[in-house]
């Protein structure tokens, strides 16, 4: 008698674990190989389901029969009416778009829920009506909670802070919301928080903040129709609490709207014993900050600081070549800084790339492009690409993505999805197009500005090969 099958697949739980990697089209394919194939991959076919408008979806008779595979579960209600009779019985997440009442008795039906994500409920949808955070409702295995659009009444607010001090996770967005009114509440167990909040008050927010001792992750932004929020009184109250360690296990810090100084970014800096993410656009880093940041350069994962700086910013290069973990950078040099400098630590890790390349206007120019482009060659990981070109440049030019420049040594970078170019125009022909279609065949995306007398062709052929032309966006830049 064998110990084992002839085949792996035979086996129901090897077939499971494959499953976990694969696509949808490809797990329905599984389904029609034979009737055992079929009992180990259709519960991996229903485990994800959407209903939503303008999308495929599945029949109700269908969600009905396989309702008890549905683990995670995204909705609209302008067309759950169909579906909302069948309880998914084994359901762990929810997503609920929504723009009426109804979802509030949808949502009360799985008090088991791990994670809940609700967009678009308005305050008028709740105020005659029971709020899902009051009793009898308890979401005792809610760990993770994402509100967006949501407002949060004065009188229930008591009771959703209640709820959300056994939360790991939370996520308000553009929602008007009231700070809790007991000084004893502290969402001890929160260790990731995004917050953008409705509040004209910096500081009504950043009381929400101080009660997440243990937060390992905050993204915070002042979210307005206008733009007069950029003051330096969130900046000096945000440092100040960094100072006194009121955060003490955080590693990855976003902002927006935010302008500290040199200093306050220094002491920000200095209240996160390890710093994986730092992610300030409209901040500059200065000499006290940059002397801070730098014990803490072997935990970067991430460095987006100075978005809106045309200024070129030497450090760079010591970065990239001290950061063995830096996945996603952004930073502008001259080529000289490049190619004086040391060799890059991050050239493994590096996945993500903003960078604008200045070359001096002499007879090695050409050169130094060939060179900058071979230093590049070796980020194989790379999966986004930006040449940075924005604002005036007068001690030389910028890179060029030319065949015969310097661009037909990126053969190498197999991995690029996204390739842009902000601010200058590119003369891309059909050679670089050509040349891009047939060594970078993982490329998805091209965004930026081309001349004007050579367009129609090129995008013809990126067209042509599924490639588009347009704006883009980095979910991990974000």
């Amino acid at each position: 008698m064998a110990l084992f099958a002839a085949d792996p697949l035979e086996i129901p739980e090897i077939r499971i674990m494959v499953g976990q990697y694969l696509g949808r089209p490809d797990l329905v394919r599984c389904l029609s190989v034979c009737r055992s194939w079929r009992d180990s991959f259709l519960p991996l076919v229903w485990s994800n389901i959407s209903i939503a408008p303008h999308q495929p979806r599945p029949t109700v008779e269908a969600f009905m029969q396989h309702g008890q595979f549905i683990k995670d579960l995204a909705y609209h209600t302008l067309i759950w009416r169909d579906y909302g009779s069948t309880l998914c019985r084994n359901l762990s997440t929810l997503h609920v778009y929504c723009n009426e009442d109804s979802s509030r008795f949808v949502i009360s039906r799985y008090d088991r829920l791990q994670n809940l994500s609700i967009n678009g409920v308005l305050p008028c949808h709740y105020r005659h009506q029971h709020p899902i955070w009051k009793p009898p409702y308890s979401f005792q295995n809610l760990s993770s909670l994402v509100l967006c659009k949501v407002n949060i009444e004065p009188e229930d607010a008591a009771h959703f802070w209640d709820m959300c001090t056994r939360l790991e996770s939370l996520i308000i967005q553009y929602t008007s919301i009231v700070r809790p009114q007991d000084d004893s509440t502290t969402l001890a167990r929160l260790q990731s928080l995004r917050l953008s909040t409705r509040s004209d008050d910096s500081e009504q927010d950043l009381d929400i903040i101080t009660r997440c001792p243990n937060l390992t992750s905050l993204h915070w932004e002042i979210w307005s129709q206008g733009i007069f929020h950029r003051t330096l009184g969130r900046s000096d109250l945000l440092a100040a609490q960094f100072a006194n360690g009121a955060w003490p296990k955080l590693c990855e810090l976003r902002l927006s709207n935010f302008i500290p100084t040199d200093a306050q970014l220094a002491q920000i800096i200095s209240g996160m014993h390890q710093v994986k993410v730092l992610n300030i656009p409209e901040c500059e880093i200065g000499p006290l900050s940059y002397t801070v940041l730098r014990l803490r350069f072997q935990s970067i994962r991430e460095l987006l600081v100075g978005l809106t700086s045309t200024v070129v910013w030497p450090e760079a290069q010591e970065i990239l070549a001290s950061c063995q973990r830096l996945r996603i950078f952004r930073c502008r040099l001259t080529s000289q800084n490049i190619l004086q400098g040391q060799p890059w630590a991050c050239e493994n890790s590096l996945t993500c790339l903003i960078i604008g390349v200045i070359i001096p206007h002499d007879q090695d120019a050409d050169h130094h492009q060939r060179n900058v482009f071979e230093k590049i060659s070796r980020l194989t990981n790379l999966e986004l690409f930006v040449l940075d070109h924005t604002g005036p440049v007068t001690q030389g030019v910028f890179l060029k993505l030319l065949v015969g420049k310097g661009l037909e040594q990126l053969t190498t970078l197999k991995k690029l999805k996204t390739l842009g170019f902000y601010d200058i125009t590119q003369e891309l022909m059909e050679t670089e197009i050509q040349w891009m279609i047939e060594n970078w065949t993982s490329l998805q995306n091209i965004d930026g500005r081309l001349s004007q007398g050579n367009q129609r062709k090129p995008l013809e052929m990126l067209q042509a090969a599924g490639i588009q032309f347009g704006s883009w966006h980095c979910a991990s830049v974000q």
